[in-house]
């Protein structure tokens, strides 16, 4: 029998930690607590180091046509917390330094001024800045934020509407492109390939699922492979779409059950590692899983992708292994994991909350070596993909426990509710089988979690009619 083998297992103490992963919390950012903000929406850390924090809702006001209107500006700091000299941005310029755009403020159909709300903020390989804001777009030059830069202005490199609904934080790949979509209930779902001068190179993916974030992975051949991350908190699967060259279509991998209910995702600079958010009090992770709320981990390439010998990418690993994490240091009762950024020696890591008061940014500080109270990575149970599979009736699902004790198998619709219980009683270690009957499920991708005392894994499978 061929077995996939799911591998590790997170043994996290559920009680909130100084400490989280290889990760020190520094400090809540920045420390004056006059310039912290509530609702943290977007992160990014541009190519000089300054780091870009931009709140959802208005946080300050502008003059626009003679009248003081409500604006979401973005506020920039240097590592140390000092505000930056462009710093809050409201206003955006062309090269000769004449405004020409109000940054939160747009005209809406009717011809009214609108304030628009913090979507994101992704730094492009440049270092530059794109900035979403309700449904415009703003590539920012970010060298025009340093000493010596106008009072609350830089320079506008490009802009654009691709959609007339607001925007998803987007995604950028090594050629300096930009992935993007829309959010929740704004009508078509498909992403819009945008060039470095958010120039419309095309679309793809107009059969989705709903999104919040999306990250862009170059594969590493150099030949202009990428995959782009669908996430979600709904459905807790999120999609990846994959090219594996400038000169082919993006096809859909399918969904990746790995049970996260993920808002914000950011590649880890130096080690490549991509992260993922993985729930919130309002929106868990999926039951039967290792995930933790308020929580980010870190994936290798090789930990979430299988590779073919030409390196292109074939499939999606169902449920990765992550090689660290960071967790919120403080409760958030209600907060949202939505924000997360990375300084470009990967050493320091920016994390931010949305729907949480504030200070709703909070620096971390990567540690040498692993030290005590890091949490460790306990190998408890493999799961194996369960046969046959797809499945109409009966099926067998089969695991190995390195540990005696009580043995939970369950499962879940693509939503995260309960529709079986297979198992729930005492195993000796070893390798074990049990029997599901799926009859009684309706066709569609289902979630399979096996507990061993409370940790465990899940796998994913597909019953046909």
């Amino acid at each position: 029998m061929q077995r996939l083998l799911l591998t590790l297992v997170l043994a996290l103490p559920l009680a909130v930690s100084a400490q989280s992963g290889y990760w020190e919390y520094d400090s809540n950012f920045p420390a004056a607590e006059d310039r912290q903000f509530s609702s943290t929406h977007g992160l990014a850390v541009d190519g000089e180091g300054l780091i870009w924090v931009q709140p959802f809702g208005t946080v300050d006001s502008v003059q626009v046509a003679g009248e003081y209107l409500s604006s979401g500006t973005v506020t920039v700091f240097s590592p140390d917390g000092t505000e930056a000299a462009c710093s809050p941005v409201r206003f955006l310029s062309d090269a000769s330094g004449a405004v020409t755009d109000t940054l939160g403020i747009a005209t809406n159909a009717s011809g009214n001024l609108e304030t628009q709300t913090g979507r994101g903020l992704r730094a492009d390989v440049n270092g530059d800045v794109l900035i979403t804001q309700g449904n415009l777009l703003f590539k920012v030059d970010h060298t025009s934020c340093g000493a010596g830069a106008a009072p609350n202005t830089v320079r506008l490199l490009a802009k654009a509407q691709p959609f007339s609904g607001s925007m998803i934080s987007a995604g950028t790949d090594n050629a300096g492109n930009f992935y993007i979509s829309q959010v929740v209930g704004q009508g078509a779902l498909g992403y819009k390939i945008l060039g470095p001068d958010l120039s419309d190179l095309g679309d793809f993916g107009n059969n989705r699922s709903f999104n919040r974030a999306t990250l862009a992975v170059d594969d590493g051949g150099g030949d202009g492979g990428v995959a782009v991350w669908d996430f979600s908190y709904t459905t807790l699967m999120p999609s990846v779409w994959y090219r594996p060259d400038d000169f082919s279509d993006f096809d859909s991998l399918g969904v990746t059950p790995m049970g996260m209910a993920i808002e914000s995702a950011a590649i880890q600079p130096v080690t490549d590692y991509l992260w993922f958010s993985a729930g919130s009090p309002l929106d868990a992770p999926a039951p039967g899983t290792p995930w933790q709320i308020n929580t980010w981990y870190g994936f290798a390439m090789e930990d979430l992708f299988v590779f073919d010998g030409n390196g292109d990418i074939t499939a999606t690993i169902e449920m990765p292994t992550p090689r660290d994490s960071i967790t919120w240091n403080e409760e958030a009762s209600e907060g949202r994991p939505r924000a997360l950024a990375f300084s470009a020696d990967g050493e320091t890591a920016y994390v931010g909350q949305f729907n949480q008061g504030a200070p709703a940014t909070q620096k971390f500080i990567k540690l040498g070596v692993a030290s005590e109270g890091t949490p460790e990575w306990v190998a408890v149970v493999d799961v194996f993909q369960n046969t046959p599979n797809p499945v109409s009736d009966r099926t067998t699902i089969e695991f190995t426990t390195r540990e005696a004790g009580t043995v939970r198998i369950r499962v879940f619709d693509a939503t995260g509710r309960q529709v079986a219980t297979v198992a729930d009683r005492a195993f000796a270690t070893g390798t074990h089988s049990v029997d599901f009957d799926a009859s009684a499920l309706s066709a569609g991708v289902y979630i399979y979690s096996v507990e061993v005392n409370g940790f465990g894994t899940s796998r994913q499978m597909t019953v046909v009619r």
